[in-house]
């Protein structure tokens, strides 16, 4: 019965060095320890009409870092002006996070009438990171291993003053567009316009293919659906 104390001890020696297993984070317990955040300061010298933000109110998501941890059900949302991500704390304070994030993945956004998941990611950016200040900030409509395409989403804004009227007023407009990424060959980033022979173009090689695919099924190329369709079917192509 001596023995047990010695038993345990070791015991408890070899749990502790045992290496301990990543796991995936459903809250923000983890995900302070990495996000580097900083508070945001609400400070505006005008009046505001429209928004910078792809939605004004805070949403659910899943957070995907640079380095690959991803974190469950925070609650966020992306200034499109500044490519601030910013999230709630448990004191419901508004942190902007500092850390290069790869994508925001919004669980259940109302478009439409429908309930849908959305994902947010960071182009053109030299670490590829989705709220650096330099990338370009699109929503993942296909996500094929040769063909991607994305709704890119621009802020401009016009500042204005009424006559007789001291405070400025700052009118924020979204601006929407379409690009191809292509994984063929080189890759590339590329704009596309609703017009047929530009976004038939663009599949170099396969729009032959492409061009057959939009006549037989007889797309316009005028809504988002007609689109995703076309990239679908690219996306099969050997």
């Amino acid at each position: 019965m001596k023995k047990l104390p010695v038993l345990f001890t070791l015991l408890m020696t070899i749990i502790s060095n045992l290496p301990a297993q990543v796991t995936m984070d459903s809250g923000l317990n983890g995900f302070w320890n990495d996000v580097n955040g900083m508070p945001l300061k609400m400070t505006t010298a005008f009046n505001v009409e429209g928004s910078p933000y792809f939605d004004d109110n805070y949403l659910l998501a899943d957070i995907v870092f640079l380095n690959g941890k991803k974190y469950q059900d925070i609650k966020a949302k992306i200034n499109l002006e500044t490519n601030e991500l910013i999230v709630l704390n448990s004191k419901n304070e508004a942190m902007i996070v500092g850390a290069p994030i790869k994508e925001l993945i919004l669980k259940a956004y109302p478009r439409d009438g429908k309930i849908i998941p959305v994902v947010l990611r960071g182009v053109g950016s030299v670490n590829g990171a989705i709220n650096a200040k330099d990338a370009k900030i699109v929503e993942v409509l296909q996500d094929g291993d040769n063909f991607k395409l994305y709704r890119s989403y621009v802020i401009s804004y016009n500042d204005s003053k009424a006559y007789g009227d001291a405070s400025l007023t700052r009118k924020y407009n979204k601006n929407i567009s379409f690009y191809g990424y292509s994984l063929n060959n080189e890759k590339r980033l590329e704009r596309l316009g609703k017009n047929k022979n530009v976004i038939v173009a663009f599949f170099g090689m396969k729009k032959d293919q492409v061009k057959n695919f939009i006549d037989q099924n007889k797309l316009s190329l005028k809504s988002d659906d007609d689109l995703i369709q076309v990239f679908e079917f690219a996306n099969t192509l050997k």
